[in-house]
Order: structure tokens, then sequence, then C-alpha cells
């Protein structure tokens, strides 16, 4: 399906003019509609506002594979006088059967994503914005759109402000922040970094780094894309069962319970290698791994994926402790920021009092099935979960109110 849409069309008929054609086309198809245009995606994430490595076609095509495998991906692109300007890669979540079939569309990424949004240039955000909503209103064939782990200053927000402008049912859903570090407010060394924390927290480090240090040697470890192949897969399986033995593979929450979300990873590993990005954190005490986390070092930028640690050492702060040796080594390889990504866990707000706003972001068309589809989700939906969180109930009956 190809839908061209220029805002010269549009606009023209309410008498205005434009210099520059924006051409939206939405196509449906597998995943190999990402490959005509990786290179350009590539370079428009280069130009500044995208640059970041989930926002790659990698990591699109990895998500979809993995979680998505049998939907068909449909993308839409905007252009400028023929050069790629906006890429939104969607996929179709359909619920119900023939005329009370929903079509409720995502953007193809999920919490496993610290952020995402539109992919756009440094020059047109605006443009971008606009021409996306000319195009989501002349099409008929959908009722939601929702968009995952969206920054505050993004294309979806903008766009999320046009809808509303337009009538139609938007929201903000569990908005957060992400807790980043600036790494350079902090000393060197692991003791002198320790001092600049709050009272309660540098007794609980040093006490934890001198426990630490009387079992045995305390070292600081860092595997990365430039270290052996099987030296790299070693850190990576160590990871992966470390996370499995504790609290997270009891909660079947660890990449390893699920071999969707493993494969996924195993995907953004192996992407991770290849561009440089792979960055493995591990401490140790002798011969024991304590902790670990799983980023990519990107633009003089840390992310941080995964964590985990061994649940011996669990009352001596493992992560506090390898925050400590992080910021420690982060200046020697170039970097500035630690970006925790996720959610503002109090564990990362100890650090930190920067952060990048975010939230999941829903679009409802104004046809019948989209304002049904609002009042079930945002109305009907807190006020069941909230009558009935009180009577026990089967675990897919929870999982279908939340």
């Amino acid at each position: 399906m190809a839908i061209p849409v220029t805002r010269d069309q549009i606009e023209g008929q309410a008498g205005e003019t434009r210099n520059a054609e924006y051409i939206v086309q939405c196509e449906r198809g597998p995943t190999s509609l990402i490959d005509p245009i990786v290179a350009e995606w590539t370079a428009l994430c280069a130009e500044g506002p995208c640059d970041e490595p989930f926002y790659s076609p990698a990591w699109v095509h990895a998500y979809i594979v993995s979680f998505a495998p049998n939907a068909l991906m449909t993308l839409v692109t905007v252009r400028r006088n023929g050069e790629l300007r906006g890429v939104l890669p969607l996929v179709e979540r359909s619920i119900g059967v023939g005329p009370l079939r929903l079509r409720w569309f995502r953007a193809a990424a999920n919490s496993h994503f610290p952020r995402f949004d539109v992919i756009h240039g440094a020059s047109d955000q605006e443009d971008v914005t606009q021409s996306l909503w000319d195009f989501l209103q002349s099409w008929s064939g959908w009722d939601i759109v929702q968009f995952e782990s969206v920054p505050a200053s993004g294309v979806t927000w903008r766009l999320l402000a046009l809808a509303g402008e337009a009538g139609h049912r938007i929201r903000h859903h569990r908005p957060d922040a992400s807790p980043w570090v600036d790494v350079t407010r902090f000393p060197r060394g692991v003791d002198e970094i320790i001092t600049t924390r709050s009272s309660n927290l540098r007794s609980q480090s040093r006490r934890s780094l001198k426990r630490l240090r009387e079992m045995g040697e305390v070292e600081y470890r860092i595997v990365g894309s430039h270290h052996p192949p099987e030296e790299i897969q070693s850190a990576v399986d160590a990871f992966y069962r470390q996370e499995a033995s504790g609290w997270k593979g009891e909660a079947n929450t660890a990449i390893l319970n699920d071999s969707a979300t493993k494969n996924f990873y195993n995907r953004i590993v192996d992407d991770a290698r290849e561009n440089g990005s792979l960055t493995i954190c591990q401490l140790w005490c002798d011969d024991v791994l304590v902790a670990a986390e799983l980023k990519l070092h990107w633009n003089h930028t840390l992310y941080e994926l995964k964590s985990s640690y061994n649940e011996v050492y669990s009352k001596w702060s493992p992560g506090h402790l390898t925050k400590v040796h992080t910021l420690d080594a982060a200046p020697d390889l170039g970097v500035t920021v630690l970006d925790n990504c996720g959610r503002s866990d109090a564990h990362k707000l100890a650090w930190t009092e920067l952060a990048h706003p975010f939230a999941t972001c829903f679009v409802f068309n104004r046809t019948l099935r989209g304002r049904l589809a609002w009042v079930v989700l945002f109305r009907a939906g807190p006020f069941l979960r909230a009558r009935l969180a009180r009577y026990p109930m089967p675990g897919f009956i929870k999982r279908a109110l939340d």
C-alpha cells in the first residue's frame, strides 16, 4: 500500500503554500522494506536528534523478528525533494473480527527500548511532525497509534499536541524520566567519588567496599567490541546466567526466561559488536563475578540496557559499587554521560538529579472503534482494576486488565 500525501496538496486547499515539498509514503510488508533505506536511515540518525543506538534500523528489525515475527510491518517515510527526512516503523496489533476489528498500530519498539521516537533529521522537526499529522488525518485505516518510551522533546509529543488540537483523544501514559549522570561533575578515584554522595549512601558505600576488599581482591573489568570473540561471548553468557540466577529469574523477567527476549538481546549484542559500541562492565571479587552491566558506548555516552548482580553479595550494594567504578573508568573511555535508561528508580536517583522525561503515548482516531477503545482502555479499565484489585483472580485476567 502506498499513500503519497504532499503538504502542498493539503495546505494548498487552505490557501497556504510551501517552498519545500514533503511526501509521506506508507508501505506494508515484511521487514525487508527496511533494506533499501538502511543507509539513508542511518545517515538521518547521524544528523543529531536521533543519534542514539536504539533509533537504528537494526533495533527495529530486531524488535519485529523477535516480538512480532508473524506481523506485517507498516513503514511510513517522509521525504523532502526525494531526501529521507522522517521514518516511522509500525506494527499492527489488530483485535476483534470483521467490523469490530480494532486497527491498533504501535511503533516498532517496546519497553526494552530506552527511548523511541519518529526518526527525523536536524533541520525539519516541525515539518516532519506536521506532514505526519496531515497523513494520519487523511488515512482512515487506523483506530489507535501507540508509541513506546517517547522522549518529551521528540516529534511524537508534538504530534499528540496537533492531534489534541484537532479534537482527537490523546494520552501520555505512565510518564516518567530516565536518570542520567554528568561524569564531569565527579572527581577521579573510587574513594573520592564516594565522598560526593549523601551521608547515608556515602557510609553505605564505604562499608560495602571495605567489606568486599576484606573478602578478596576487587577488580573492575570492561569487555568491549575490541576483545576476542570468545571473550565477548563468555562475558555475555556470564551476564545472562547471573541475571537469571536471582530475583529476575524467579519473577520470570530475566532475558533467559523468554526466547523472544533472548533473541532480541542476542541481535542487539551482535549489532553492537559490529558497530563497536558493545560494553560489558564487570565487578569481580577474586574469581567471583559480583555484578555486571550490559551497556552501549555511543557518542561519549554509556547507555545501561540491563544489569545483574550475585545475590550472595546483595548486602554489599553491588549496584552502587559498580556505579562508582564505572564513574572512575568513564573519563579514560572518553565517556562524559552515564545514561541509566529505564525508569526513575531510587537507586538511580541517588546519583543524579538529571533526567530525560518520557512516556508511552496514544493517539485515538475519531472513528467509532477509536472512541470505544479510549473508553475501554482509560475509563472502564482503570475502574475495573480498582474494583477487582481486592479479589483473587487468574493471572491472565490481571494481565488483560493491565
